[in-house]
């Protein structure tokens, strides 16, 4: 924690910043693929796109379906066989589904974390506690979170970000894609954000790019580290090669490459 502490923030060009990037990075992926990922085998079915939103839409409604599928008969006049079928089946769904989404015990809201050995561990918890001291949720959002998921995806536009691919040479061979973004090339960067977009996200998801126009805009550069295979990326050996969310060395790495870059040293 003392080292993270003196360790000073970066205040370069965005020129500069860049040329210390492209020195501790490379511009193409090492070795011959042995499994290439096609970009369309991570793409659902559009059919299961359709059941998954529609029963999205029905778990963000729940809480109004149930007094009109009692309300039912009053309001569909008349109520026939067919309408009658839909509201069992429905209400048999929901009775069903009912607890799916409901986590075992009692969930108690807050941040919590094991912060007795290190300063730097407390600092985090601060820091958190504050933040969602400070914040506001929409409507939609306090209803409930399919809604805060639904909702901004289909109505946020966002613009596309001008990223720029650099690769990043693992210890065991393979070639992981860093996709980065600078600030206004007028400014001088500020800090990096390191973007851990998920095994099957992307630096072209909508959340992302929010973060990235986000971050640009107040001086930050953004990183965002793209899983192996993920992406149209390749991966050199087995399936124990591909995607991992327990493997760490490629996030400890890239964090290693951007000290490296406010440092000025080169590790490529």
């Amino acid at each position: 924690s003392s080292e993270g502490s003196s360790r000073s923030r970066p205040n370069m060009s965005v020129t500069k910043f860049w040329d210390a990037v492209s020195a501790n990075t490379h511009s193409t992926s090492q070795g011959s693929p042995t499994i290439k990922q096609d970009p369309r085998r991570r793409r659902p079915r559009p059919w299961w796109v359709i059941i998954s939103f529609l029963r999205l839409c029905i778990e963000a409604c729940r809480w109004l379906i149930i007094p009109l599928l009692g309300l039912a008969p009053i309001l569909m006049r008349p109520f026939t066989l067919p309408a009658l079928i839909v509201c069992l089946v429905l209400a048999t769904y929901l009775v069903v589904t009912g607890d799916r989404y409901r986590p075992n015990g009692k969930a108690t809201p807050g941040i919590e974390g094991h912060t007795e050995g290190t300063q730097f561990g407390k600092l985090i918890e601060e820091l958190l506690e504050s933040r969602a001291r400070a914040f506001k949720p929409t409507p939609y959002a306090a209803i409930n979170g399919h809604l805060a998921t639904a909702i901004p995806y289909l109505t946020y536009r966002y613009k596309k970000p001008n990223l720029k691919r650099r690769w990043m040479y693992t210890i065991d061979g393979q070639s992981v894609a860093l996709d980065w973004c600078l600030p206004p090339p007028t400014g001088n960067v500020k800090g990096i954000v390191i973007v851990l977009a998920g095994i099957n996200g992307s630096s072209t998801e909508s959340y992302v790019c929010d973060l990235i126009e986000k971050a640009t805009s107040q001086g930050y550069a953004v990183c965002c580290l793209i899983s192996r295979g993920a992406c149209g990326t390749t991966v050199v050996g087995g399936p124990e090669e591909e995607p991992c969310g327990s493997r760490v060395s490629d996030v400890e790495q890239v964090i290693n490459i951007c000290h490296d870059v406010v440092t000025g040293s080169s590790s490529s």
